[in-house]
């Protein structure tokens, strides 16, 4: 089955700039999908509306009706050249959305790809796992960054509720100030769940990023990590010279720096469900300032080394 894609709604130029300077109309083209086990089928009479995202708002500009073979046609009179513009579709109570796009961008497919939904238990597998480890603060905590690459390789859109989130991902016991600010999952789209948080939000086909980042106490170390899935690529990153990870698969790569700050690089392919990673730190002496932010740009920086690549996701009603 094949993974949700990103594909760019056509956008076709309707005529030449004035002498004025003016930016000349645009059309946006394309075509709703309804992704299926049998394959892709036409979605007639859709609901597509564009949007207008700008540097300091966004809000709808128009909307229309696709017709029998589930295509759609927008023109827009007088574009904006600073903005982008995003069709979007709504599909089982969920909204999906085409690639932003700008004026001036090369034609594309014009495909809105729409899932069904579920909420029985679709698997949802971790085929990535990063774990930032920094130096430790004034009082021995140490900040962690853990950043989950989560895949749905059917093709329906999974549903969560807090009673049965998505996807769980377990904490360290000990762990504290526990968030989910960066990723395709924040804020409400992440509760707390009895020995870790889960998602429960929608999950659509394809890949998706949870990033995690939580304090540890100095007691928590060696922190033994199980992986509960197995993974194409597990890397933990610590701040100290002197930490080290282990475990089966798992090689030592030497340093890297980013931005200034240095950090130790283990890296694993391909390891099974079960196996187990200790990461041990030197004794905490304190006097480090834990940049939570920063922290968390470093994790989701790294997937790009491996070719994650984003996939349009779909929003809660």
């Amino acid at each position: 089955m094949r993974p949700a894609r990103l594909v760019a709604a056509c956008v076709v130029v309707a005529s030449s700039a004035s002498t004025t300077g003016a930016q000349a109309p645009i059309v946006v083209t394309g075509q709703v999908m309804r992704v299926t086990a049998a394959g892709p089928a036409p979605v007639p009479g859709a609901s597509v509306t564009l949007h207008r995202i700008g540097v300091s708002s966004a809000a709808p500009l128009d909307s229309t009706i696709a017709d029998g073979s589930g295509h759609y046609r927008f023109r827009v009179a007088a574009p904006d050249t600073n903005a982008m513009y995003l069709p979007t579709t709504r599909h089982g109570g969920l909204a999906y959305f085409a690639a932003p796009i700008r004026v001036g961008d090369p034609v594309g497919e014009g495909i809105i790809e729409v899932f069904d939904t579920t909420s029985t238990d679709v698997p949802i597998r971790i085929t990535g796992r990063h774990v930032v480890v920094s130096a430790p603060d004034a009082d021995g905590e140490r900040a962690i960054v853990e950043v989950y690459e989560v895949s749905n390789d059917t093709v329906l859109t999974r549903l969560g509720t807090r009673d049965r989130p998505a996807f769980v991902a377990r904490l360290p016991r000990g762990a504290t100030k526990v968030r989910a600010t960066q990723g395709d999952f924040t804020g409400d789209a992440v509760v707390t769940v009895p020995g870790g948080v889960g998602v429960v939000a929608p999950v659509a086909p394809g890949i998706r990023q949870l990033a995690l980042s939580y304090a540890l106490p100095p007691s928590a170390f060696p922190l033994d990590i199980t992986l509960t899935d197995s993974s194409a690529v597990v890397e933990v990153l610590l701040e100290e010279p002197g930490g080290r990870a282990t475990g089966d698969g798992l090689e030592a790569l030497g340093a890297v720096t980013s931005e200034g700050r240095s950090f130790v690089r283990f890296l694993g392919r391909d390891l099974p469900l079960g196996n187990r990673i200790q990461v041990q730190v030197p004794a905490a002496v304190g006097g480090s300032v834990a940049r939570w932010g920063w922290l968390a740009v470093l994790a989701l920086a790294a997937l790009g080394a491996i070719g994650w690549s984003m996939r349009r996701h779909p929003a809660a009603a």
